[in-house]
């Protein structure tokens, strides 16, 4: 059951979700930085209340699982505490294909919405909904290209 909003609000509540892979980006924390800006950002200018920012610092998108920041965002909007998960980009989400699918399906049974800010795609639409899907089979392209590359960079590496 969703929980209503503040007397007067029609703004949409967003759980802002922030990631990267590497152990020295986490560190350094400029793209978390840079994420962070991105989403504050975009819902000052829709005029869409953040209620939290969530993040995993050095985390790997290849796959949703073993990701407190994604699972306690999931959480917020599953309770209805928040309507729309706001990324800046769909790679921080998901470079999966199967795990993005699932996370729409799970998002039209919760009854929340997604906004992927690099692609300027909102799951409030049908149109933007397949949009999304389609961004995300290019996410999940790029991660086996990153694969294919450091692959063959380490086995020049060993040879």
């Amino acid at each position: 059951m969703k929980k209503a909003r503040r007397p007067g609000s029609s703004a949409p509540r967003v759980v802002g979700y922030i990631r990267v892979s590497t152990a020295e980006q986490a560190v350094s924390g400029l793209g978390l930085d840079a994420q962070r800006a991105t989403i504050e950002g975009e819902c000052t200018r829709r005029g869409w209340e953040l209620v939290r920012l969530l993040q995993d610092a050095g985390v790997s998108g290849a796959a949703i699982a073993k990701r407190p920041g994604l699972d306690g965002a999931l959480d917020l909007l599953g309770r209805g505490d928040a309507d729309v998960l706001m990324a800046s980009r769909l790679d921080r989400v998901s470079r999966s294909v199967l795990d993005f699918h699932t996370l729409l399906a799970r998002a039209q049974r919760e009854d929340w919405r997604m906004a992927l800010l690099d692609c300027g795609l909102d799951t409030t639409s049908p149109q933007g909904e397949a949009m999304v899907g389609v961004s995300a089979v290019f996410s999940q392209l790029e991660r086996r290209l990153i694969s294919q590359r450091t692959t063959a960079a380490l086995a020049v590496k060993k040879a």
